[in-house]
């Protein structure tokens, strides 16, 4: 059952979502419209609004993820997450190293 408090965050954070032109500009919204809430609260009615069964719009989806990764960075005990661009990169390496030891 979802706590009360964490669905009226989940609404909120779903009006701000479309209007948020990115998910670092949602990530900053929703610290200045909850300055109080601890990240876990926040990251939790994110993943509500989310996987709300009615949700269509990948765009805002897409933009809630990504506001859940910019406020997940070392705070409250969550782990880091690794930029992108270098995750990128290190993929192939890592994909042609695997395959010379194949061979």
């Amino acid at each position: 059952m979802i706590e009360p408090g964490i669905a009226m965050m989940a609404i909120a954070i779903d009006a701000l979502a479309a209007d948020a032109p990115s998910g670092e500009s949602l990530a900053a919204s929703i610290r200045s419209a909850f300055p109080d809430e601890p990240v876990r609260a926040l990251r939790r009615a994110i993943f509500y609004a989310v996987t709300d069964p009615e949700r269509r719009d990948s765009v805002v989806i897409t933009r809630l993820h990504d506001a859940a990764m910019v406020l997940a960075p070392g705070e409250e005990g969550l782990p880091f997450v690794p930029d992108a661009p270098a995750m990128a990169a290190a993929v192939p390496a890592r994909t042609t190293a695997a395959a010379r030891q194949m061979k």
